[in-house]
């Protein structure tokens, strides 16, 4: 029975290692851009509870690749999957990180959430830093790396399945079950209405609605609607 949910249970350890990334960064958002606003440990917690469906559902994007590997796995042996999925979870690890400090960084200067806008500033970087002092550059990419860096080493601690064997059909069913949540949890569950960016605004206090939306939510929502993007 391990055998046949050793795939099923390895990532669903992913799925929450990627929905924790999420999660600590409210409280590190809000305590650093808490000046000005009245915040409270109850606070913290609602933000953290009113925004966590988004977190469910951006982290679930993140496992579309290591399900389908799993997926193919069972039936095809796949050279060096090991090496494929650490470089895939460091590639994530590095954009999950770039966008929540950046969005914690820009908030002050901003005052809303990183979305689609910061492209329009890519062919022009200089007119982002040129208000920002050097010190302030090296802490922003010394704090993408760090995060980046321990989120990338908390995905590689959830080793591979050791018996990882071709054609056990019977490992199929629980992955495309788990697919299925995953689906779900994307989705916003099985209602008409999708996921979307008001599920996680609940206060006549913006800074608090704002806390709990997950940033690389709102970049491809806001992305997606961008027609000249």
């Amino acid at each position: 029975l391990y055998n046949m949910l050793s795939r099923t249970i390895y990532l669903i350890r992913i799925y929450l290692t990627y929905v924790l990334a999420f999660v600590l960064m409210k409280p590190l958002f809000m305590l650093y851009n808490h000046e000005g606003y009245s915040v409270s440990l109850a606070d913290v917690w609602s933000v953290v509870w009113h925004g966590f469906p988004l977190d469910l559902s951006t982290s679930g994007y993140l496992m579309a690749f290591p399900l389908l590997l799993m997926l193919l796995s069972c039936v095809v042996r796949i050279p060096g999957q090991k090496y494929v999925l650490a470089t895939y979870y460091g590639l994530t690890a590095l954009l999950v990180a770039i966008i929540l400090m950046t969005d914690c960084a820009l908030y002050p200067f901003w005052q809303f959430k990183l979305d689609a806008t910061v492209f329009t500033y890519m062919h022009s970087i200089h007119t982002i830093t040129a208000n920002v002092s050097l010190w302030f550059m090296v802490i922003g990419i010394a704090s993408i790396l760090l995060y980046a860096v321990l989120l990338f080493l908390l995905l590689l601690r959830h080793s591979l399945p050791s018996s990882l064997k071709l054609f056990q059909f019977g490992s199929l069913l629980p992955l495309l079950l788990l697919g299925g949540v995953f689906f779900l949890l994307i989705r916003g569950g099985t209602g008409k209405s999708t996921m979307n960016i008001g599920s996680a605004y609940y206060s006549d206090n913006q800074f608090l609605n704002h806390s709990a939306v997950n940033p690389a939510f709102n970049l491809i929502a806001s992305a997606l609607k961008k027609e000249d993007l």
